[in-house]
């Protein structure tokens, strides 16, 4: 008798194991203490007329943290919507007039929000802002006059490399990065490699930085170029768009002052694996509206390891309104050193300066 017992215990053993459990809740005195509302995060419009309260998200959700995440060059995307695989979140809005301290609440928000990189337009009068969908980035407009939202474009925002979008001086015209049309999937990864890696030692002693999630092979390579090309689109007011830079790796974009040029700077071919991305060859070019190339401000191949130093273009307009760029050096013997150099963009101009250190970053600025 005692051995039947026994063998029946056994057998209901494996099915008290195999039971399946889902995620709990803590009792609700902890859930209230733990899922309090944060402090609500704030930003001025530029006239200093109208206050924006988000709200912000505290953790992510569960749903948040299984989306796929590739990690190449330094980066950490998201494949299924072309963003970045990690962030927080806005996840709610409201409008207060400093005037009259009224405040409203914003129509045809997307549901649920997941709001990131706002960006008031410079009259004050709109508010773009990107909405996170897992499936794909959206760009989105606020008319504040009216308090309603509207999608601004129909087509995919690619935010891999950071910024995705910026106004134009007129505050109506909006210039974004977009997933290129007619994208075909990245075809699977062969197991087969199609060559050997090959580093090659030049015999000299120099400092190296450690960083992550690097390329390490051709798939990683064609990987990167397939989630971080993009169209730069031009946005009009009248709603019709152009692509004024096609399917290229746009590390940085910004409109001239009087939004008639645009700067840009493309990362180009061949890719270390020692260094992450914004460390790759690039170009810095002047290009308008239209697309058409105006000038090659710098063209660069950055060594694997990088001095300490490094220098800044900064582009804007002299008092006579002609364009101009200038060189903001930032060693730091010569920290405080500033130089601006006149710069009409004409055909005879080819040549602009020499830079022995790496390029910082490049950007159109006021005379001031």
């Amino acid at each position: 008798m005692k051995k039947i017992i026994y063998l029946m215990f056994l057998a209901v053993l494996p099915a008290i194991a195999q039971e399946n459990l889902t995620y709990q809740r803590p009792p609700e005195e902890i859930a209230r203490l733990v899922e309090a509302p944060l402090t609500p995060f704030v930003t001025f419009s530029p006239d200093k007329q109208v206050l924006i309260l988000m709200e912000r998200s505290d953790y992510p959700t569960i749903e948040q943290l299984s989306r796929p995440e590739l990690r190449i060059a330094g980066l950490r995307i998201n494949p299924d919507n072309f963003g970045p695989s990690r962030g927080n979140y806005i996840i709610g809005l409201k409008v207060k007039k400093l005037s009259s301290g009224a405040e409203s609440e914003i129509q045809n928000l997307p549901s649920p929000l997941l709001l990131s990189s706002p960006s008031f337009s410079p009259d004050s009068r709109k508010l773009a802002f990107l909405h996170n969908n897992p499936e794909g980035i959206e760009l989105w407009v606020i008319d504040l006059t009216t308090g309603i939202a509207s999608r601004a474009t129909n087509r995919k925002i690619n935010a891999t490399l950071g910024t995705a979008f910026t106004w134009l001086s007129d505050s109506q015209t909006l210039v974004f990065t977009a997933v290129p049309e007619n994208l075909k999937p990245l075809p699977a990864k062969s197991r087969i490699p199609t060559g050997p890696i090959i580093e090659e030692n030049l015999g000299r002693k120099a400092p190296s930085r450690t960083y992550q999630d690097l390329l390490k092979n051709p798939y990683d390579e064609a990987a990167f170029d397939y989630y971080s090309s993009s169209d730069l689109v031009v946005r009009n007011p009248d709603g019709s768009e152009r692509i004024a830079s096609a399917s290229s790796i746009h590390s940085g974009f910004s409109p001239s002052p009087d939004g008639r040029f645009l700067l840009i700077e493309t990362i180009h071919h061949p890719y270390s694996y020692l260094v992450p991305a914004y460390l790759f060859p690039q170009k810095t070019r002047v290009i308008d509206l239209q697309g058409k190339l105006v000038k090659t401000l710098a063209a660069y191949l950055p060594d694997s390891t990088p001095p300490s130093g490094n220098q800044e273009i900064i582009a804007g307009e002299t008092t006579n309104r002609q364009p101009s760029v200038g060189c903001m050096p930032r060693m730091e013997a010569i920290r405080k050193q500033k130089l601006m150099y006149e710069i009409k963009f004409t055909p005879g101009n080819t040549h602009l300066m020499v830079i022995q250190k790496n390029l910082s970053a490049c950007r159109f600025a006021s005379p001031e």
